[in-house]
């Protein structure tokens, strides 16, 4: 009796193993067809956004220029960039957006350099130099009703440097650098034998326009100027964009072609002893051998 209770519970044991195995199955497959569409959907627009990160690290790869080096302008941590030691000829600096950090202001100064402070978003500076002018106006890309905004045109204009040739720009607008470039004349941009900028979004590479409207500064800063550096600011974020990293906040440092000679760059990014990152409490964004992706 108890022999065939025994067998009784092992057939019912493997028909209860066999329908859920079965239901499994049949529920994986269903599931699987389920997502299988979104997936494929999922993967065709990572791999084209991908394809978009990559031409942005086109644009922003460094080559080494001949026979001049770098150094860092500017304070430990946020507020430093690295810029070419190669200031002599330097007609005027100009610096957009100061908030309360006047350092690279002061280590420009102390190389003799006139400095022209715009930022309409303070009353006034932290502190003065006789090198140091300073006005509460924001930068645009078109003129318009907003009287504390003006183009790069009307600003070196009222200065008096529309005819200079070695003039140095940091620009650091919290996303206002985009329409100012843009609208800029390359004859213009020309005029800054350095310049370094901070680009914020750059990892909009979904939103179309948004997108072109980036590779159109790009094309054109790349015309006239090559990439010597390259910095993620780790206050931004950091995002894999169809296989490639894109930091959302670069700082980029241009030297003027026509003025140089550049060689393919074998450096490491951040490079040591010149970086820092921007948040000292967390840990410097890796860019690796970034000169790779140059023409």
């Amino acid at each position: 009796m108890m022999h065939k209770k025994h067998n009784i519970l092992i057939v019912f044991l493997l028909s209860v193993l066999c329908a859920v195995s079965i239901s499994f199955h049949v529920n994986h497959k269903r599931l699987k067809r389920a997502a299988a569409r979104p997936m494929q959907g999922s993967m065709a627009n990572s791999f084209f956004f991908g394809k978009r990160a990559l031409t942005i690290m086109k644009y922003f790869a460094p080559k080494n220029v001949v026979d001049k080096n770098l150094v860092r302008i500017g304070r430990d941590y946020d507020g430093g960039y690295i810029m070419v030691d190669d200031f002599s000829k330097c007609d005027a600096a100009y610096s957009f957006g100061i908030s309360q950090d006047v350092s690279w202001d002061l280590d420009i100064a102390k190389r003799g350099i006139d400095v022209f402070m715009y930022d309409h978003t303070i009353e006034g500076l932290p502190l003065q130099n006789g090198h140091f002018h300073f006005f509460k106006t924001g930068i645009c890309g078109t003129s318009g009703e907003d009287t504390n905004l003006k183009t790069f045109e009307e600003i070196l204009t009222a200065n008096g440097h529309m005819t200079n040739k070695n003039l140095i720009l940091k620009i650091d607008v919290e996303g206002a650098e985009w329409e100012s470039f843009s609208k800029t004349p390359s004859e213009t941009i020309e005029n800054f034998a350095q310049i370094v900028v901070e680009f914020h979004g750059v990892d909009n590479v979904c939103d179309e326009n948004k997108f072109n409207a980036m590779l159109n500064v790009f094309e054109k800063l790349n015309t006239t100027h090559q990439v010597v550096h390259v910095h993620a600011n780790n206050y931004g974020t950091f995002d894999i964009i169809g296989g490639i990293p894109l930091p959302n906040t670069f700082e980029i440092t241009y030297l003027r072609k026509r003025d140089n000679q550049f060689v393919s760059s074998h450096k490491c990014y951040p490079v040591q002893n010149l970086d820092m990152p921007n948040n000292p409490n967390a840990a410097d964004f890796f860019l690796g051998f970034y000169g790779m992706f140059a023409n």
